[in-house]
């Protein structure tokens, strides 16, 4: 279970202290998957940050099952707005490059296994020897998809990681995403700013005001990972409810 208690960031300049998050309180229970949905500059990134560990000045605490949050102790998977990938590594060592960075050299054949398969899940088995340059953004996304959930994160973060990609190839890659989150199902937030990718993919929706940045609610939302899910009649009044919220609390 990941905890976020009281978390509060501020940015101190030569004359000024800006508060970007505003008491932050949140849990996500194992296994769960939710979106962040909130203004442009309300701190959705600095929160994600923060629980990535790349950002360790704040108040509050950030727990994973009620250990402190250290990323050399814990696994964090990040999927970044432009993917991550290193230029001079090629498909494979990109996907395996947190088995490098824990010099995991010795790896056992059920692991072997486990990597093969979320390869082959992306798609990704005839692109391994590519190089980013040679990879459409698509590709680029899948690779980076494959990153994190090899390395078996205790927590998986993404920072709209489907915000770069054309209509079509973005929902190709949410329902390829999809189907391997829910096959492994690590503990996963994500933001965006589509209420419909939030109502796709999100088991809860969280949507945060407009900086500094509070929880204005947190929805239970009925329609997560159905394909279908337009077609429901609970679509349009999840839809209305988030909006509703959304022109409420962004004011």
């Amino acid at each position: 279970m990941i905890e976020v208690k009281e978390l509060s960031v501020s940015y101190t300049g030569d004359k000024t202290n800006t508060r970007v998050l505003n008491n932050i309180n949140l849990r996500l229970n194992k296994g769960e998957i939710v979106a962040i949905i909130g203004p442009s500059g309300c701190g959705k990134s600095t929160l994600i940050n923060c629980m990535s560990g790349i950002l360790g000045s704040y108040e509050g605490t950030i727990t994973i099952d009620e250990e402190s949050l250290n990323p050399k102790q814990h696994s964090i998977g990040l999927i970044p707005q432009n993917y991550g990938l290193l230029s001079w590594k090629n498909v494979y060592d990109n996907a395996t490059l947190s088995l490098k960075i824990k010099k995991k050299n010795n790896i056992s054949q059920e692991y072997k296994v486990f990597i093969d398969n979320i390869l082959e899940s992306l798609s990704l088995k005839p692109l391994l020897k590519r190089f980013p340059n040679e990879l459409s953004g698509g590709q680029k996304q899948r690779v980076s998809i494959a990153r994190a959930f090899i390395m078996k994160p205790d927590l998986l973060l993404m920072d709209e990681p489907f915000s770069a990609l054309d209509a079509l190839t973005r929902e190709d890659t949410q329902e390829l995403f999809l189907q391997l989150w829910k096959s492994y199902r690590p503990t996963t937030m994500f933001i965006t700013h589509s209420i419909e990718e939030a109502v796709y993919l999100g088991g809860k929706i969280i949507i945060l005001s407009s900086s500094p940045s509070s929880i204005v609610k947190i929805i239970d939302n009925p329609l997560f990972g159905m394909r279908n899910f337009k077609d429901k009649n609970e679509y349009l009044d999840t839809t209305s409810l988030i909006r509703k919220i959304i022109k409420e609390g962004w004011k």
